[in-house]
């Protein structure tokens, strides 16, 4: 058995709440492209939301960005500090599994990554007042040492 490396950071994202204050419901899609050889992709969402709730969505297509698929996502942060991370993972096998908050586990569909594109989908459950900061960071773990 191969020691694994580990996983290598491929994109770190934040939404300032581009929305604002007089907003409603919205999204804000972030996407990458996954390396050759991708055994998993692993997405670190924080938020710091006072007013409404976000979440976020790991999604993934299999042709070429025209029709997304939800592979996880993460519970509803609200009234947080960007002090706890909500934690989603997919992989290539269709064992995909979901970690959030201790206190909610994030739903999951259990459908493996489709193709080399995916995006991270955060979602403004509303009016986003306040302190309105979502951050997320993409890592991708393989075996091989130069892809």
């Amino acid at each position: 058995m191969a020691i694994r490396l580990p996983y290598k950071t491929i994109i770190e994202s934040t939404d300032t709440g581009d929305l604002g204050g007089s907003s409603v419901s919205g999204v804000v899609a972030t996407e990458f492209d996954i390396p050759q050889d991708c055994d998993g992709v692993v997405v670190k969402f924080t938020a710091s939301v006072a007013g409404a709730g976000m979440s976020a969505t790991l999604q993934t297509t299999d042709d070429a960005g025209t029709t997304w698929y939800d592979i996880v996502q993460s519970s509803v942060v609200s009234a947080a500090g960007n002090d706890t991370a909500e934690w989603l993972t997919g992989s290539t096998i269709v064992d995909s599994k979901a970690v959030g908050a201790a206190t909610a586990l994030a739903g999951t569909t259990g459908l493996p990554i489709l193709g080399k594109r995916g995006r991270v989908v955060l979602e403004h459950a509303g009016d986003t007042t306040v302190n309105d900061l979502a951050k997320i960071v993409v890592s991708t773990g393989h075996q091989s040492a130069t892809a």
